[in-house]
Parts: C-alpha cells; sequence; structure tokens
C-alpha cells in the first residue's frame, strides 16, 4: 500500500559506510552458539575489547537461563577503528523507555534508529507500512532523522530455542548490538533506552548496565539509559506533547492499529496515565480506562506483574480502592 514514507528507500540508507570489523557478527554467533550448544569461529578482525567481554557476557547469560558457556574465537583479534566526529544514535520504537529517552535533555543525540523485526517478525510487512509513518513523525518532531534496519533474528532464533529456556532478554537484544555493529562510521555511540527485565532482580539494575554495556568496541559504545520507575517515565512523557501524540506500547499487531486499547500493555499504559493523573491526555489510546477489562486481562510474564505490584501500591497510596482491586483480580 502506498505510505507518505518511503520504507523500501529506507532500507538502502541504514547502513552508510562499510562496518569497521566483523564485530556484529559476535553478537549472533555467540547467542546461536550457546543456544545450539556448539562453539564458533569469527572469520574475520574482531574488536579486542569485545572479544575480552564474553566471558562476562557469557556469565550474565548463563546465571539466569539453562544454558552452558561456549569457545567464540576470531580470526583476528585486534582494536576496531574509532571514530573522531561520532554520532549519537537512539533506538526509537515509540514506546514510554524509548521516549524518556528521546526526551532527556541531557543526552546529545544525533539521530533515531527504528527496527523492524525486533519485536515482531520481519516477514510482517505490513506492520511496517502502518506503522512506520507515525514513528517517523515522531523523530521529524524531535527534530531528527531517522535510520530503518531491519532484522530476521527472531525468525531464526526461534525455531532452533523451541523448547529450550531461553530469556527474551537475551536472545533478543544479540540482535541490536550486531545492527549497531553495523552502523559503520560515523556512528560512534547507540543509547539504548532501559528495559525492566524480569530475569534480574530489582536491585540489579547495574547487571543489566554492565551487560549492554560489555557489548562494545572500541569503535562503538553501548549506553543503556533510563533507570527510572516506569511511573516517573509517565510523569516525564505526559509533559510532552510529541509522546502523547505518537505513544506506541501495543504488541497486538492483529489488527494494525497502532495501540489496540485491549491488550494487557495497552491496559497498564492506561493504568500508568490514570495513576499519574493524566488519563485521556494520550491522543493514541481509549480516553479513559475500563476496569471492567482491567479485572478480565491476563497476567502473561513476571515482568507484567512486578509493574503491576508497583501500581496496586501506588493506587493504594492514592486511596483509588476500586483501581487497586480491579489490578489485584
Amino acid at each position: 500500500p502506498p505510505t507518505p514514507y518511503n520504507h523500501r528507500r529506507q532500507r538502502q540508507m541504514c547502513i552508510r559506510d562499510r562496518p569497521r570489523s566483523e564485530d556484529w557478527l559476535v553478537p549472533i554467533g555467540l547467542m546461536l552458539g550457546i543456544v545450539r550448544d556448539e562453539d564458533v569461529l569469527v572469520e574475520g578482525r574482531v574488536s579486542a575489547r569485545l572479544m575480552g567481554a564474553l566471558d562476562e557476557i557469557q556469565r550474565i547469560t548463563v546465571e539466569r537461563s539453562t544454558f552452558s558457556p561456549i569457545r567464540l574465537e576470531a580470526s583476528t583479534v585486534e582494536p576496531t577503528p574509532s571514530v573522531h566526529a561520532s554520532r549519537v544514535l537512539s533506538c526509537l520504537s515509540g514506546g514510554v523507555d524509548a521516549f524518556f529517552t528521546a526526551l532527556d535533555p541531557n543526552l546529545e543525540i544525533d539521530e533515531h534508529l527504528y527496527i523492524h523485526g525486533f519485536e515482531v517478525h520481519v516477514e510482517n510487512d505490513q506492520v511496517l507500512v502502518s506503522l512506520l509513518p507515525r514513528i517517523k513523525a515522531a523523530a521529524d518532531a524531535l527534530v531528527r532523522p531517522l535510520r530503518l534496519a531491519e532484522t530476521n533474528w527472531r525468525s531464526v532464533i526461534g525455531p532452533i530455542s523451541r523448547g529450550r529456556d531461553t530469556p527474551a532478554f537475551f536472545v533478543c537484544m544479540p540482535s541490536l548490538f550486531s545492527i549497531g555493529h553495523l552502523l559503520g562510521s560515523p556512528v560512534g555511540t547507540l543509547v539504548v533506552p532501559q528495559t525492566q527485565d524480569p530475569t534480574f532482580e530489582r536491585g540489579d539494575a547495574l547487571s543489566i548496565t554492565s551487560y549492554v554495556e560489555q557489548w562494545s568496541s572500541e569503535g562503538l559504545r553501548f549506553i543503556e539509559h533510563g533507570h527510572v520507575p516506569r511511573l516517573e517515565k509517565v510523569r516525564r512523557l505526559v509533559e510532552s506533547d510529541v509522546a502523547m501524540r505518537y505513544l506506541r506500547v501495543c504488541w497486538d499487531t492483529r489488527g494494525l492499529a497502532y495501540n489496540c486499547g485491549r491488550c494487557l500493555k495497552c491496559l497498564r499504559a492506561l493504568v500508568h496515565l490514570k495513576l499519574v493523573g493524566a488519563e485521556g491526555r494520550c491522543e493514541t489510546l481509549p480516553s479513559r480506562l475500563r476496569l471492567r477489562a482491567l479485572r478480565h486481562s491476563y497476567q502473561e510474564s513476571v515482568e507484567h506483574l512486578c509493574y503491576m505490584d508497583d501500581n496496586i501500591r501506588e493506587a493504594e497510596a492514592q486511596g483509588l480502592e476500586e483501581l487497586a482491586e480491579a489490578i489485584r483480580i
């Protein structure tokens, strides 16, 4: 279908220069090797810094899964060339974490990066055509260019990891690190909006940050940003007209709606908006939270349970007993 934003042309613009090394093969190679329990050889030049961090990366990974460490080697190990006039990219999906990072005045972000295939299978091109124009409009409103990347990582890792204890945080995030290393110069920093991972304890945020930053090379630095409670992030977002115009939290892509307004993530966002006194403020979500829908929603993961526990405490603190009971049910 025609779209105001030519995503097929943008596909050709993501990688503007040749990668500075074969560092991009390390994240996907390591995860494939771990899931298949096979050693890996990367044929090419790989960052000495990145290779030196693999033991710590694997330690964090196997501690929270049933995986075992593997051996990953490279043909050549030496420092990856750095960039003098490097640009800063930040991932922009349209979600709460991404907007919180994008709106931070202390971050000097030059461009945004949207990855198709990170949340849904890359073959679902209708989702890209449906969502991308609004993500592009959000980047334009933030006065920053948008790069598009695509990955078939979910299609590759899914079949071979089925039936294994595979924490999504570990099997999905490496595709982001690979794309970062593929971008080439003049990208020097990729900011990763912080996403709470249920396999980490609440007080273990520094370990998540360490995990993300371990994937850096001499030429590209990964930074995780936004270790702030979710309600505090939403309070920041409701002050932004851009965030309230383009916020996207939904994972239900069957109807190609920007936000379906019915799934658990949409309901959770509506709860957050109500708790910060901004119900009806977001243009992409229903104007009010229906408690009946909340009572009948299904808790699908530990991550959501953690958020709901926080929301119950906040609702009770505000004297919203009916809302607290609906969340509890």
